[in-house]
Parts: structure tokens; C-alpha cells; sequence
């Protein structure tokens, strides 16, 4: 049996997956998008960047949906979807709501875009807009430090977003030892902004973590233990050989002026500032 979605980052892969069929060279992927954008009457909507992304509520609303699923699509229930779509997204938009009048031109934008013709229903569109969630807290444990990355970059990936304050001060916690307290926001930021390739070579990520996510390190250019700030304009996103150099390489200074010149977020912090 189906099982409905029950957080808001299941929405957004759905949405996601319909998004990429909607841009795939793929026939079957892109007939498959198309139908379902053309006959929707209520749509789950996430922002990247500018602009909206769509999926209808029967899509959106079961876990883990995809093409695989197009012959027992009549056997799921809109209604349901819709319940538990409004008890994550709050009620959806209709004509008159603020902010309606963009999503839904935006809406009419993307499918002509795609030389999709909407079918005209008797009620208008209506849309579930996903809402900016809290930021993440830092954190000096590693593995609840990985975790609150992953739930920040999930977060960034949906809607572009300023470069967060980060700590000028870096706290420690005693617990066997000493550990500095990370901010997830800097670290998932850094790491949407290299977009997949080493800061310091420029090369692509050397593979992909589980979640598919590129695997690049996260490295302050002035390190903490010199007192270094937890900021974006101290962290460059490298893959792992460029990581060890900066830290290891007989010329490290060398390599660390050269980096913060080519990145222009970057500042010369001073030691022990």
C-alpha cells in the first residue's frame, strides 16, 4: 500500500522528480511530467532561485513517487493527499490570496515554456507553498553536525539564500576533548555555492556521498585553532587531496593566499584574531 507523505522534505523530492522528468531528454519521462502538469488543480510548489517548481498533490503526496508508479496512479487518493499536504503546508493559496497572482503566472511561464497547454478546470489553480523553516543550530557533535548540514542544504537547495552569519568567536565544549562548535549553515552554504567543484582546483567532487549529495570538504582558510571565524567568508568548499594540502603542503601559506585570491568571498583573517 502507498504510504502518504509525512514531512516536508518528502514533498520536495517528489517535486524534484517531477521537476528532472519535466527536463529530460527522455520521452516517456517528459510525457509523463507533462500530463501531470497539464491536468493538476493543486500543486505542491517549492522556490529555487527565482523561480517555482510544481507538482500536483496526487504526485506530491505519496513517499518516494515516480514514473515507476504511472499504472496504479488511479488508485491513489487525491483527497488524502490534499489533507496531509495542508497539515505541512498550511491551506493552499486560491485567487485573491496574496501572492497567488506570481506562483500562478509563474505556473502559465513554465508550462509554456515546456509547450504545455493547462486544461481549464472549474475552479482555478490552487497551490501549496512551501514556507522558509528555522535555521540550523551549531553544533559541536560530529554526527548531529553532519545530520543538520544535510537538513540545511536540503533547505538551500529549494531556495537560495544569503550567506549566513556564521561565528566570529567559535566556542568549545569539554568533552574528552575539546571540540569547536560548527554552524550546519555555514558548511551547507559553502557547499551549495562550490556547486560540486573543488574551490582550491576547480575540480569536480571526487564522488558522491550516499544522499547524492557531492562529497567536498569543508575547509576555514584561517583555521579555529588560530582563531579563525566559523564564517563564509573563511570557508572554502575542496575535495579531499586540496584539503590535506592546505593544511600539510610545505607551502601552505602560499596556498592559502593564492585561494583567498581567487575567491573573492574570501578574507585574510589574521592568527589568533
Amino acid at each position: 500500500m502507498a504510504e502518504l507523505v509525512s514531512t516536508i522534505e518528502h514533498v520536495v523530492e517528489n517535486i524534484e522528480t517531477l521537476y528532472r522528468y519535466g527536463e529530460s531528454i527522455n520521452q516517456d519521462e517528459r510525457k509523463f511530467h507533462d500530463a501531470r502538469i497539464k491536468n493538476g488543480k493543486l500543486f505542491a510548489v517549492v522556490q529555487v532561485h527565482r523561480s517555482f517548481r510544481y507538482a500536483p498533490s496526487k504526485f506530491a503526496g505519496y513517499v518516494n513517487n515516480d514514473i515507476g508508479h504511472a499504472d496504479n496512479l488511479s488508485d491513489r487518493d487525491g483527497r488524502k493527499t490534499n489533507v496531509v499536504l495542508t497539515s505541512l503546508f498550511g491551506e493552499a493559496l486560491e485567487v485573491g490570496d496574496e501572492g497567488y497572482d506570481a506562483i500562478d503566472q509563474n505556473f502559465l511561464d513554465y508550462c509554456n515554456r515546456l509547450g504545455i497547454r493547462p486544461s481549464q478546470h472549474h475552479r482555478r489553480r490552487r497551490y501549496w507553498v512551501l514556507r522558509a523553516t528555522a535555521a540550523e543550530e551549531p553544533t559541536a557533535d560530529p554526527n548531529e553536525l553532519a545530520d543538520r548540514v544535510e537538513r540545511a542544504l536540503k533547505r538551500i537547495h529549494t531556495k537560495k539564500t544569503p550567506p549566513p552569519k556564521g561565528q566570529v568567536k567559535v566556542p568549545k565544549v569539554a568533552t574528552s576533548s575539546e571540540r569547536f562548535v560548527r554552524d550546519p549553515e555555514v558548511i551547507a552554504w559553502v557547499l551549495e555555492e562550490a556547486a560540486g567543484n573543488c574551490e582550491n582546483c576547480g575540480s569536480p567532487a571526487p564522488f558522491k556521498r550516499l544522499n547524492g549529495e557531492p562529497f567536498l570538504e569543508v575547509h576555514h582558510v584561517r583555521p579555529l585553532g588560530e582563531g579563525g571565524p566559523d564564517t563564509t567568508d573563511n570557508a572554502v568548499a575542496c575535495c579531499p587531496n586540496c584539503h590535506r594540502r592546505l593544511h600539510f603542503d610545505e607551502v601552505k601559506d602560499n596556498l592559502r593566499l593564492t585561494l583567498i585570491a581567487s575567491v573573492k568571498r574570501l578574507m585574510d583573517f589574521p592568527p589568533n584574531g
